[in-house]
């Protein structure tokens, strides 16, 4: 090679190309095991004699500058791997967006030219508001859902922690479902223990949380099932419950179901339980479930009575290094 390199302290400027490639190519450990092999390379073309006295300082610089250049490469290629996976993630959101919102525009497009053809009947006129009305609160459930699953991503879903009472809790969320659940056709009810319980927590999101249980309850138990909410007292937590006699839940379904934007049909964008596992975990617990197909199903999470980390009343936690568990 000298007579292209020239002296034998040049070599470097092979290996070290070499040593670029292969960690662009395989990745930062075959990069830094192509470095030790330059090293051991230089090291047997450098011991020649007249350059001995040199030898351990170039070779010390040459791997210090191939390391540097293998982590380099690593988060150049990091970097790339965010860019690629934030556009595929925009892309999915706006495929999602557009394909679920299309669906309650059309039923309020609908409807609202019915009404303006037609409004001599007052039932008739009622009947369609009220269909808009549901059009209208579907999309804005799905827009918060869109918004809160950014806020998850970045960390940031805000939650005000304060003392609230477990009951009232749970009557809210019953009541706010009750009409659904008696136009399906299914009875919903809730099992409260004998002690009243207090816990630490963010009212809003944990109505928040069973809202989307019994929600998702609801689109999968016939009509005739039923559908409860349980609570009950643990040693330092509260645990919830809410249990269907549905159709259940494949198995192979499960370890999927709190994963963002998965859904097992169309019923759904799939934010809902990943959004709800977020907000219990930001609390300090945890969210699980339990299922036969055919048997129904048991969504249950956990709440501590106190808040973990223990915020000032009414403050404003992260979720960044609670979501990282």
């Amino acid at each position: 090679m000298d007579p292209w390199w020239g002296r034998q302290q040049n070599r470097h400027l092979f290996f070290l190309p070499a040593v670029m490639l292969i960690a662009w190519l395989f990745g930062f450990g075959p990069g830094m095991l192509a470095t030790v092999i330059s090293v051991v390379a230089l090291a047997c073309f450098w011991s020649g004699e007249g350059s001995t006295g040199r030898v351990p300082f170039e070779l010390l610089s040459f791997f210090l500058v191939s390391a540097a250049v293998c982590v380099l490469v690593r988060s150049l290629q990091r970097a790339r791997e965010r860019a690629d996976a934030a556009r595929v993630s925009r892309e999915q959101v706006l495929t999602v967006v557009a394909h679920d919102l299309r669906s309650p525009l059309a039923t309020i497009m609908v409807s609202a030219s019915s009404l303006a053809r037609d409004t001599s009947d007052p039932a008739v006129v009622r009947n369609r508001v009220k269909t808009i009305d549901r059009a209208v609160v579907r999309m804005d459930s799905l827009i918060r859902d869109i918004v809160d699953a950014a806020g998850v991503e970045r960390g940031e879903l805000p939650m005000t922690i304060k003392p609230e009472r477990v009951e009232t809790l749970v009557q809210e969320a019953i009541e706010l479902h009750a009409p659904l659940a008696q136009e399906a056709g299914v009875i919903l009810d809730a099992e409260l223990g004998l002690h009243e319980l207090t816990m630490a927590c963010d009212r809003q999101r944990i109505l928040q949380v069973l809202g989307n249980l019994i929600g998702n309850a609801l689109k999968f138990t016939p009509s005739g099932g039923r559908i409860t909410v349980r609570v009950e007292e643990q040693a330092d937590a509260v645990g919830f419950a809410v249990d269907d006699t549905g159709s259940g839940i494949a198995p192979e379904h499960v370890a999927h179901l709190f994963d963002r934007y998965w859904s097992g049909d169309s019923r759904g964008i799939g934010l809902g339980l990943y959004i709800a596992r977020s907000i219990v975990r930001g609390h300090g617990g945890d969210i699980g479930v339990r299922s036969k197909p055919g048997a129904g199903a048991s969504f249950f999470f956990s709440v501590p009575r106190a808040a973990s980390p223990t915020p000032e009343p009414g403050a404003a936690i992260s979720l960044r290094h609670l979501l990282e568990r």
